[in-house]
């Protein structure tokens, strides 16, 4: 981090979260359930593996997402994503849900 002493350096260093996310599996999000997952309203959806990354139908990604173990179809947001008006990369705005919510 001490050899970054510039923007361009800085902004040459980041990775985008979707490059770290890609290997896992992903689901598109209607509208609605776009809405529902951002307000932490816990989402079903037919997939079989316990950690999603979900995006809208324009490929933004809008959450990552936990599936709840109380309920196999019910998944919970661990953290949520908004669109950089600069440059389209999804930032956190650090709206992680607990398990109870």
């Amino acid at each position: 981090l001490d050899s970054l002493t510039d923007r361009e350096q800085i902004l040459a260093a980041l990775v985008a979260p979707g490059k770290l996310v890609e290997h896992l599996p992903h689901v598109v999000l209607d509208p609605s359930q776009a809405v529902q997952i951002r307000n932490g309203i816990p989402l079903e959806l037919d997939h079989g593996s316990s950690s999603l990354v979900g995006y809208d139908q324009q490929g933004c990604m809008v959450a990552m997402l936990q599936r709840v173990e109380a309920a196999q179809s019910s998944y919970r947001s661990l953290r949520v994503f908004q669109q950089a008006a600069e440059n389209n990369q999804p930032i956190s705005i650090n709206k992680m849900h607990s398990p109870e919510s």
